[in-house]
């Protein structure tokens, strides 16, 4: 043992600290260990590979499936693995393949390509897991295309496998390809019927991995084409795992209805529905607000004697949204039937309580989680914090600051972008500016405990690791800090506590119980190998020097400057918000999609929306993205510029824009994958809308709807409230009263108070100016259900017989 004369450790002894490691999906702990292995003058074992990257492939699935992987993690996979090729390490076909599944989960094609190439260099074929992990990889990557091509790869290269073995078997699969038989070369087929599926198509777990990357992105046809080509060609029939990636794409498509017919038709065919599939359609009503519908899938599923996923309780919150009180029936009808609560569904019931800006609930559920023996994490304090944030109150989030440092003993970036943001909600600019200098000093004091670090460890592997540590932290940044109307949408994908539990329905191999097997075999008699034993030939590239990820979230640095420019765009400051953003690019910090939008926000407040898009368009010509696009939040926010001032043939210009950075996008990176942020939204037409209601253009305005719909938008409150005034300033009386006939001939029912007020407007031809700009308010403010609407409005509730 390092550090002790005389003490000689077996390989096997450390393999075995390695695997504890990798249990808890602990890299950096499992690389440490193999490291003073080497140390102790052995070469690392097929075992000690297998468990360090496993720990790496662990770490990336237990933080869920939604999210692309940061560059950083895949390329301290493959450092790790070249540091342990390089120390003499002899990988056998289950440590490749768990680097196989290492790079499959850290979205790495390239990874899994190399790691099948040296298999083959060292004489070993890849079989299932390997391909699996290669289709994975492409899923990972959001690239749906590759990895059908890469499942078709896999079949054409069993294919030719057993045609280049000759004979009989090989005639057949020469003259029917897709009902070749026999297990590849040097197998001969034996054990094979005449006419059975080749052992790669009549893979679950492939064609799941297929269909699953897909059904990550919505795309409910290809995933019908992919799972029928399965059960055609690989004889593939419906399963628990089919359905569930049927219910999935459906799911994340917003089509809660499609969904719930494809779970009733396994029903009704005999088929076990799971729990993965139970929670998946409690997640698409969840995403669409459906919380009663939530609510009674969970309970189905109980009836049924499935066990839906611990994400559940978190799914049912969040579709109760704001409504704290029913989220709150919610968990008792669950607790009753024995469905625990977790920290997770804590810090979703906070968040809830943060949207209404509820210090007082968002604090007693941060007690209530401590009382049931939950420890609060920086989770639960930001979603606290972010109550104080929505609620203006800058004095609790400073107290809600105080307490979580001293709970957690850090106090990060992301905690001080929510501090400004509180301030900046109060309307203290000056507070806002020195919580983001507050912020850059945590972000300096982090960056040289950093370089401490690395300068004392030195070891290049490790620094790899770090990196990929790094990387971790930012993506657990970006899952607490993402806005709250991706909450619900999020949940769409496995929560944090879901771990491997439903591996099989998502297409993933589990390599663990190989790796496992391994250990204990070894455990036997593992012999300490010697230095300089040959590696596959082929080496593993160099990391890539700090590549951009593809996810196109903020960093915490720039969160933080967004936040302090979102409080200058609320004092109407944009000399305050470019003073930013200098300070931001003079630090290295690239500005985001969001940077455009709170710029453009910054610009519109102080009267500027010609600014605002000149502004907009120098941050697109001269930054290092490329590729970035201002987005939806930016042309919304110039629309309602020009709209303000009544000019309507440059609000209809800015969306214009707006709908061609979209199709642009999508072009460039395949239908399903173009961000969801930069498209149109109803809040965007509506915006467009004030500019026809402010231009008293009632005939442009109805047409705007018509569009509107016809892109499959269904029209809001305060949408329908602008096309009234459209046709109530032009005194078009007849047409303000065929707005509120067209209201109900959609099947929309107005709020009660809002079809008071809009009566009144139509009989008393008052009040408009007001009434609009309470209805814009509530839109671009995302209060829930218009309750400040009906506030502005409460004058009116007497004239309404339903009120």
């Amino acid at each position: 043992m390092a550090g002790v004369p005389g003490v000689t450790v077996p390989v096997v002894a450390w393999n075995w600290v390695t695997s504890a490691y990798a249990a808890a999906g602990e890299p950096e702990a499992a690389l440490r260990v193999a490291t003073e292995l080497i140390r102790d003058g052995y070469s690392p074992d097929a075992v000690t590979m297998a468990t360090v990257v496993t720990a790496f492939r662990r770490r990336l699935t237990s933080s869920g499936s939604g999210a692309v992987p940061a560059a950083a993690e895949g390329d301290a996979v493959l450092a790790a693995w070249q540091a342990l090729l390089d120390a003499g390490g002899r990988p056998n076909q289950v440590a490749f393949n768990a680097m196989a599944a290492a790079c499959g989960a850290a979205g790495r094609p390239d990874g899994v390509r190399l790691a099948m190439k040296q298999m083959r260099a060292a004489g070993l074929v890849p079989r299932e897991r390997a391909w699996v992990a290669l289709v994975h990889a492409h899923a990972r990557c959001a690239d749906a295309e590759g990895a059908e091509a890469a499942l078709q790869e896999a079949l054409d290269t069993e294919d030719a496998a057993v045609i280049a073995g000759g004979g009989v078997l090989g005639e057949m699969a020469a003259a029917h390809p897709a009902g070749a038989q026999g297990r590849g070369a040097g197998h001969g087929g034996r054990g094979q019927r005449p006419g059975a599926p080749s052992p790669l198509r009549r893979s679950v777990v492939l064609w799941g991995a297929a269909a699953g990357a897909f059904a990550a992105s919505g795309r409910a046809a290809d995933v019908e084409r992919i799972l029928d080509r399965a059960r055609r060609e690989g004889g593939v029939a419906p399963s628990a795992a089919t359905d569930s990636m049927r219910i999935k794409a459906l799911a994340i498509r917003g089509d809660a209805e499609g969904a719930a017919r494809v779970l009733e038709e396994a029903l009704a065919e005999g088929r076990p529905v799971n729990g993965h599939a139970w929670t998946t359609l409690c997640a698409a009503f969840a995403a669409r607000g459906m919380g009663a519908e939530a609510l009674a899938a969970i309970h189905r599923a109980l009836d049924a004697g499935a066990r839906p996923q611990a994400s559940a309780l978190v799914l049912v919150t969040r579709a109760f949204g704001d409504d704290t009180q029913l989220a709150a029936t919610a968990w008792e009808a669950l607790a009753e039937r024995g469905v625990p609560p977790s920290l997770q569904a804590f810090n979703a019931l906070a968040r809830a309580y943060a949207s209404a800006g509820d210090v007082a609930g968002a604090t007693a559920t941060l007690d209530r989680a401590q009382a049931a023996g939950f420890a609060p994490d920086s989770f639960s304090f930001r979603a606290a914090m972010h109550a104080a944030a929505v609620a203006g109150d800058p004095e609790a989030a400073e107290a809600l600051l105080e307490r979580s440092q001293s709970a957690l003993g850090v106090v990060t970036v992301a905690d001080m972008a929510i501090l400004a943001n509180a301030y900046g909600v109060a309307g203290d600019l000056s507070g806002a500016l020195k919580a983001m200098e507050r912020g850059e000093a945590v972000a300096d004091a982090a960056k040289a405990a950093a370089e401490a670090a690395a300068a004392a460890e030195g070891d290049g592997a490790a620094e790899g690791s770090r990196a990929a540590a790094a990387a971790g932290s930012e993506a657990s940044h970006e899952k607490d800090s993402g806005s709250e109307a991706g909450g619900a949408a999020a949940g769409l994908e496995a929560d944090d506590d879901d771990d491997d539990d439903d591996d099989d329905d998502e297409g993933i191999v589990d390599d663990d119980a190989d790796v496992d097997d391994q250990q204990a075999d070894d455990s036997q008699g593992g012999r300490p190998g010697q230095r300089g034993a040959s590696s596959p030939a082929t080496a593993l590239p160099a990391p890539a020097e700090a590549r951009a990820t593809t996810t196109g979230r903020d960093t915490p640095l720039v969160s933080l400057y967004n936040s302090a420019m979102k409080a200058a765009a609320r004092c109407g400051d944009a000399a305050a918000a470019m003073g930013v953003l200098d300070r931001m690019r003079a630090r290295g910090e690239e500005p985001s999609r969001s940077t455009m939008g709170v710029l453009a926000e910054a610009f519109v407040a102080a009267g500027c929306p010609a600014d605002a898009e000149a502004a907009i368009g120098t941050l697109q010509n001269e930054g290092v993205k490329a590729a970035l696009r201002p987005g939806r939040h930016a042309w919304t926010a110039i629309i309602d510029g020009w709209a303000t001032e009544g000019v309507v043939d440059k609000a209809e210009a800015a969306l214009q824009r707006l709908e061609a950075d979209a199709a642009e996008e999508a072009a460039e990176i395949g239908p399903g994958r173009a961000s969801e942020a930069l498209g149109p939204d109803i809040v965007s037409y509506g915006a467009l809308m004030r500019a026809y209601a402010t231009a008293a253009d009632g005939r442009g305005a109805l047409a705007l709807a018509d569009r509107c719909e016809a892109a499959g938008l269904e029209l809001t409150d305060p949408v329908y409230m602008s096309l009234v005034a459209a046709f109530w300033r032009s005194g078009d009386e007849e047409g303000a009263a065929g707005v509120i006939e067209r209201m109900h001939a959609r099947g929309h029912s107005p709020e009660p108070k809002l079809l008071s007020h809009l009566q009144h407007l139509i009989a008393q031809g008052a009040g408009a100016d007001e009434a609009i700009a309470s209805a814009h308010a509530s839109a671009h403010g995302g209060v829930a259900r218009g309750e400040a609407l009906r506030d502005a409005l409460a004058h009116s509730a007497a004239d309404d017989p339903r009120a």
